[in-house]
């Protein structure tokens, strides 16, 4: 894992990041809190796991690539942000070094954001809340969220089932086998536009976190104008 600006002693800080999962429900959430903590990117991050990206960012103005650390002492809160897929053929290798690289900063609390493909709910899943957590150390519920459903009868590793949720099974289950605390926070989506669904992941996040928005709530990113393409013009109808 290259790093361009070290992150300091973060000791005792939550992380926050977001699986490469269906919708990238979850990084739009990671989008919503940065925008609305206003928080700037402290740190570009490289992986040979990530496929190559570049793109313009005005609110920066600079370059960003595949992956960027954002960081808040106030709240005490580390965001990463991924803008690319993994390489197939590198999956593990990201995976391994992710682990790493949380483990070597020895943060208070790591909050892995994912997404599930709402095709697969099983029939208790189909009403309330999308919202599913679990934790490692044995698979324990997150209060106050709904437990994530397990599959104990399949021949699944703890029976976790995360279709469409990307490397988050993956680092899910390396954490568990290393005894590291990681709480696996999931919302059953669809591909479209999810940006309330990404609201509905960022408030599961910050309820869990425990750092404060503004009374307006979530503010939107300028990025997200075009994101979902333009509605249609009355004239249609």
């Amino acid at each position: 894992m290259e790093i361009s600006n070290s992150l300091g002693d973060v000791s005792g800080f939550t992380l926050i990041l977001p699986s490469i999962s269906i919708a990238n429900t979850p990084q739009l959430a990671v989008d919503l809190i940065t925008e609305t903590l206003d928080l700037r990117i402290h740190t570009e991050m490289r992986h040979g796991g990530l496929i190559p990206f570049a793109a313009w960012d005005d609110k920066s103005n600079a370059l960003l690539g595949e992956m960027q650390a954002y960081l808040s002492p106030k709240d005490k809160l580390v965001l990463l942000q991924l803008r690319s897929s993994i390489d197939k053929a590198k999956h593990d290798d990201f995976v391994r070094d992710l682990l790493k690289w949380i483990m070597d900063h020895n943060f208070g609390s790591v909050l892995l954001a994912t997404s599930i493909d709402a095709v697969h709910c099983i029939d208790k899943q189909l009403e309330g809340t999308p919202i599913r957590a679990v934790r490692t150390k044995k698979l324990t519920a997150v209060d106050p969220l709904t437990p994530l459903e397990l599959h104990p009868e399949s021949e699944l590793p703890l029976g976790l089932f995360i279709p469409g949720g990307g490397y988050a099974r993956k680092l899910f289950l390396a954490a568990e086998e290393a005894s590291l605390d990681i709480t696996l926070v999931c919302i059953f989506t669809s591909p479209g536009d999810n940006s309330e669904q990404a609201a509905l992941l960022a408030s599961a996040v910050r309820t869990i976190a425990g750092f404060t928005i503004p009374p307006s709530g979530w503010h939107i990113p300028a990025t997200w104008e075009l994101l979902f393409g333009t509605s249609f013009g009355p004239g249609l109808y």
